[in-house]
């Protein structure tokens, strides 16, 4: 993980610090730390938080190395230290210093000694939290686990942090490190699903479909986290499936698929069918495709008539992929009822791969080979 992004990670879990002292100043089990922040979709307040920098990396790896060891320096007993660190991060500024540290650092400063006090504890102690996130940049998947034992051993309010780190993987371009996050992020279950839920879910204000959806493979790996942990993410993939934005509705499906889920079956049959997005059911029937369900042809067969020329070529593949010769009739009924159609050669594809057979695009072998099956001769 690019230590560039620690702060941004950092800030994610700290609303419910801040809400304790802005009303009891305990900071402990706050209403804040239970839900996405402010309210808001987590992935939304994050990209509120994650400004981009156009900077060398080297600098900004240095500005972020220099923003945790001054953060480390409120554990200090001595002012003076307090006051460097202050000064110095609101030099270094965005995104190494989000607003919940300014907001942190000014409780520092104010005249409620308790307050203070406890300000400069937490800013100390996302410093070590920083300092083991940063394990995340090894190439060792041991050193992510050893990360996951350490902040688990600082108590359940550390968790968070870790669990915005590793999402926060999912915007880098790296599969295997997808894959280590996801494993890491399963093991740590129930804490993490708020959070990537929040990710999944998260729209931006403008959803043109000209826009796309500018963070579509940190959302897909989210909904495939979620299908991977079954039962768990159950409720929250029911949760996507309902969303109104199309873009959530083809990372579930991708998800499904790339788990690979078949226990999602139900919710992937919903999208396949029902969904108002060609974009969508052309991703369950990839799906369909990846899981190979043999149950799963009755509703591929249903996908033929699709209006979209996408959706009813995929569904032919997925069929194929089934093996199933009970998809044979509805793909010789494509080759003789649509010989012209965008999908005929994805039929045609899909009995070459059920039957071994290569008869070409004639229905009349197809037929004729569907009835020897059928009959044992």
């Amino acid at each position: 993980m690019s230590q560039t992004i620690l702060p941004a990670a950092l800030a994610l879990a700290a609303a419910s610090f801040l809400a304790g002292c802005a009303s009891d100043g305990t900071g402990a089990n706050s209403a804040a730390s239970q839900r996405p922040i402010g309210g808001e979709p987590i992935g939304a307040k994050l990209s509120e938080e994650t400004e981009h920098v156009v900077m060398n990396v080297r600098e900004m790896n240095e500005l972020a190395r220099q923003s945790v060891e001054l953060l480390a320096l409120f554990s200090s007993n001595n002012p003076k230290d307090w006051e460097r660190a202050r000064r110095d991060l609101r030099i270094i500024g965005k995104p190494f210093v989000p607003p919940d540290v300014e907001a942190l650092m000014k409780f520092t400063e104010g005249a409620d000694a308790n307050k203070a006090s406890m300000a400069r504890m937490e800013l100390g102690r996302r410093a070590k939290i920083a300092r083991i996130l940063q394990k995340l940049d090894s190439k060792k998947y041991d050193d992510w686990k050893a990360a996951r034992f350490e902040i688990q051993r600082m108590g359940d309010d550390a968790v968070p942090y870790l669990v915005s780190a590793l999402i926060l993987e999912f915007r880098g371009m790296k599969q295997l490190r997808y894959e280590w996050a996801r494993r890491e992020l399963i093991a740590i279950g129930a804490p993490a699903i708020p959070y990537l839920e929040g990710f999944l879910l998260a729209t931006p204000a403008d959803r043109s479909d000209k826009k796309g959806d500018s963070d579509v493979i940190l959302r897909d790996q989210c909904a495939t986290t979620l299908c991977q942990m079954g039962d768990l993410g159950r409720p929250s993939i029911e949760k996507a499936v309902a969303s109104d934005w199309r873009w959530v509705h083809v990372a579930v499906a991708k998800g499904i698929g790339n788990a690979p889920a078949p226990a999602f079956a139900p919710q992937l049959r919903r999208i396949l069918i029902e969904d108002e997005a060609w974009e969508a059911r052309a991703e369950a029937a990839l799906a369909y495709g990846r899981l190979k369900l043999a149950d799963g042809v009755p509703v591929l067969v249903q996908a033929l008539k699709d209006p979209d020329s996408m959706v009813r070529r995929l569904a032919c593949k997925a069929l194929g992929e089934t093996g199933s010769i009970d998809a044979a009739p509805a793909l010789i009924a494509v080759l003789e009822n649509e010989p012209q159609s965008a999908h005929s050669d994805a039929a045609l594809g899909a009995l070459i791969k059920i039957s071994g057979m290569k008869y070409g695009p004639d229905a009349a072998p197809w037929r004729n080979w569907y009835q020897s099956k059928k009959t044992g001769r």
